[in-house]
């Protein structure tokens, strides 16, 4: 069926039909599916989002290897900019290489940091408050 819509529809329709089943697969539920679609449509926002929302219950049932396999079809310039897909990346590297599982968590932590640190407004001093003893 993606084939047909792909041959009767530009590339921003289809793009615009993934997205909106990607948004009622969702909302059915349907995460997985959903991913699929927020990646092929390029909806890189709600692809991350979902993603880090499901990688926690996705790792409880020893099922790394759909993040695993979400993770490399997301652009690397978007996991090096997010902070959760590094983690995630991480974790799925534990036990498989120690050296890029330690660099993820690093790259991790100073992307969090870099962004916390370009925090104003009233999202700063929210921030200021929490820490503050």
């Amino acid at each position: 069926m993606l084939s047909w819509a792909k041959a009767r529809f530009t590339d921003d329709a289809t793009a615009a039909i993934q997205k909106g089943a990607a948004v009622v697969l969702e909302s059915a539920g349907q995460a997985e599916d959903s991913i699929r679609l927020y990646i092929a449509a390029g909806d890189w926002d709600n692809a991350i989002r979902l993603i880090c929302t499901q990688a926690p219950f996705l790792m409880t049932q020893g099922r790394e290897g759909t993040i695993s396999t979400w993770l490399s079809l997301l652009p690397p310039v978007l996991i090096d900019k997010t902070p959760w897909l590094l983690y995630w990346e991480g974790v799925l590297n534990l036990l498989i290489n120690k050296k890029k599982s330690e660099s993820c968590f690093e790259k991790a932590l100073l992307c969090s940091l870099s962004r916390l640190r370009s925090l104003v407004g009233r999202e700063a001093i929210l921030l200021q408050e929490a820490i503050s003893p």
